[in-house]
């Protein structure tokens, strides 16, 4: 679900796999988000991860780019909570009871 007030959004998103058959490869995306961020560079997104469960590497936040509707998903270098989150999680870190509870605000041009 999400709510927009002038030009912010915030999402919540609620993600459990069930009965998956298999897994492609690549980044861990949440594809679509109601509305692109916005196109001005100043602006950056964070993403708040609540809860995660059963992940090989479990994201420990994510990022929404300029001009995209897409969150992506990351990881620290270490368990060190002073790394900073530069790694993309991977498809091959899910497994068929993965889930996640985010929450992400971003700016938006629309």
């Amino acid at each position: 679900s999400y709510t927009k007030i002038g030009n912010k959004v915030t999402v919540w998103v609620f993600v459990n796999l069930d009965a998956v058959v298999s897994f492609g490869t690549g980044n861990v995306i949440v594809a679509t988000l109601p509305f692109a961020s916005t196109s001005t560079s100043p602006y950056r997104s964070a993403i708040s991860i609540g809860y995660a469960k059963n992940w090989a590497e479990t994201p420990s936040g994510g990022t929404i780019s300029n001009n995209t509707n897409v969150i992506y998903l990351r990881k620290r270098n270490s368990a060190s909570a002073l790394d900073s989150l530069v790694n993309i999680v991977q498809v091959g870190n899910m497994n068929a009871t993965s889930e996640i509870i985010l929450t992400a605000t971003y700016m938006t041009d629309a």
